[in-house]
């Protein structure tokens, strides 16, 4: 912990204004029909919600409840 927490890469898919990442074409005719926004995208997003760190923030979640 002293150089702080696991960062690593989650896949994420949503609607977005903008386009990151790849274009989920069948996602996009499925649920737009043809219109061009919000786009359907699958990217990879660097950050500290990964897997490993779940039970380090809820044994620190109820560590703090209990003080």
């Amino acid at each position: 912990m002293r150089r702080g927490v696991l960062r690593g890469y989650r896949e994420v898919e949503e609607a977005l204004p903008v386009v990151r990442g790849r274009i989920r074409e069948a996602g996009q005719i499925r649920r737009r029909y043809g219109f061009p926004l919000p786009v359907e995208v699958r990217y990879d997003d660097y950050t500290v919600d990964i897997a490993e760190n779940r039970p380090l923030l809820a044994a620190s979640a109820r560590a703090r409840a209990r003080a």
